[in-house]
């Protein structure tokens, strides 16, 4: 049976619930309107640790936000956090992998 990589309604569904989940998160840092989560696993050490944060800026749609972080020809003039950034393949209009690495801001480490 042929099975589809892509992300259906289903799947963004389920991510959606766990972006805005509250179990097993812990807050780690909230200051300076920035908020940072640590995902805490009960009875298990995880392969991938996941954090989640949340910033408040004043003035910014959420739309022109989403544009200016996914326009990596753009980044590279404001964030001085980016260290290297590049598409590894488009998968559709909507669905891309890409891989990108950053000097990590307090209180996140490298």
């Amino acid at each position: 049976q042929h099975s589809s990589i892509l992300p259906g309604e289903e799947a963004f569904a389920d991510f959606k619930k766990q972006c805005l989940s509250t179990e097993n998160w812990i807050n780690k840092y909230d200051r300076d309107g920035m908020q940072v989560w640590v995902e805490v696993q009960k009875n298990s050490v995880p392969k991938v640790h996941k954090i989640r944060c949340k910033m408040a800026i004043k003035d910014v749609s959420a739309a022109t936000m989403y544009d200016v972080i996914h326009d990596g020809e753009y980044r590279k003039r404001w964030d001085p956090t980016m260290l290297e950034s590049f598409d590894i393949a488009r998968l559709s209009d909507n669905a891309d992998v890409g891989y990108y690495s950053w000097v990590c801001p307090k209180p996140i480490k490298n």
